[in-house]
């Protein structure tokens, strides 16, 4: 028996800066996040062609209680679009917690389906404003049905960054991304780690060896889409000799479900583009002069 979670942290309070290093607001942070979610998650995931998985959506509370109304209100229409979705409510200041919280809620969900001993749990990252391809659920089960490999991470190591202030998406390679996927047995004592458990995405193979990642070569078939916005707290341009900016205008609707996007490809898109790589080179010059 296979039992598949896709685990997102919907609004955790981890973050006091963004990616500018300037102060985030919670409500204004909050507005923007159900708009991402809205518009790239929530369809991405609803047009997954098997949906036999739980996705739970880690919620911290306030005490602002106009705002705990809101996540209240879009928590519940979003249950309302598929009984997949599971809001799971924390208390306030515990969003650090999540790694410990997800094992809990997860090791629940599998003892309520009383899963037998050896059955496979597979957890996935999935960010709250990022997408997974239409086919990303069948492919991981497949994958973890035929070469079942304990406490080992798929990663779909090519994916997609789609821009939305200039409307263009390039194809990269990112082997330690975050949409990978830990298979793991369900034991006597019905305790799962989670995909959380092991630390940083980054850090997996420094961390545990390389043998806990499988690399899955998806080049021509990029198999979810890093979405880079203003309000990303560190997200930006990832720019490798793999790197290949999409021409079909089309592509995010047919595979990913996303729907009213054209991707532009011009001159001047390219030009911003390059301008915003060279800009993100020398922030991250920046940053490492200033930590020294």
């Amino acid at each position: 028996m296979l039992h598949h979670f896709l685990l997102t942290r919907f609004a955790l309070r981890l973050w006091q800066t963004d990616k500018n290093g300037r102060p985030i607001d919670y409500r204004v942070w909050l507005a923007e996040r159900f708009a991402l979610f809205e518009r790239y998650t929530l369809p991405s995931v609803l047009s997954l062609d098997d949906q036999r998985f739980t996705w739970i959506l880690l919620v911290e509370r306030t005490r602002d209680e106009r705002v705990m109304t809101s996540l209240r209100e879009k928590m519940e229409s979003y249950k309302q679009l598929s009984p997949a979705i599971l809001p799971i409510y924390i208390r306030e200041g515990h969003g650090g917690s999540f790694c410990k919280i997800f094992s809990e809620v997860v090791s629940h969900c599998l003892a309520e389906r009383h899963a037998a001993v050896g059955d496979i749990c597979l957890t996935t990252y999935l960010d709250n404003d990022d997408t997974l391809r239409h086919d990303y659920s069948s492919v991981i089960r497949r994958v973890a049905t035929e070469s079942f490999q304990p406490y080992t991470f798929i990663s779909f190591d090519y994916g997609l960054q789609y821009f939305t202030d200039i409307g263009l998406a390039t194809r990269i390679y990112y082997p330690n991304n975050h949409f990978m996927t830990l298979m793991e047995p369900v034991k006597a004592s019905g305790r799962v780690r989670t995909c959380y458990g092991y630390g940083s995405h980054f850090l997996l193979a420094e961390n545990y060896g390389r043998d806990i990642v499988r690399h899955i070569d998806s080049r021509d078939t990029p198999m979810w889409i890093e979405i880079v916005h203003g309000h990303n707290v560190d997200n930006d341009v990832k720019m490798t000799l793999h790197t290949r900016i999409m021409t079909d205008s089309t592509y995010l609707s047919r595979h990913f479900g996303l729907q009213g996007i054209t991707l532009l490809y011009r001159f001047s898109t390219v030009i911003r583009f390059v301008v915003r790589a060279l800009q993100q080179i020398v922030r991250r010059l920046s940053d490492k002069i200033t930590r020294r």
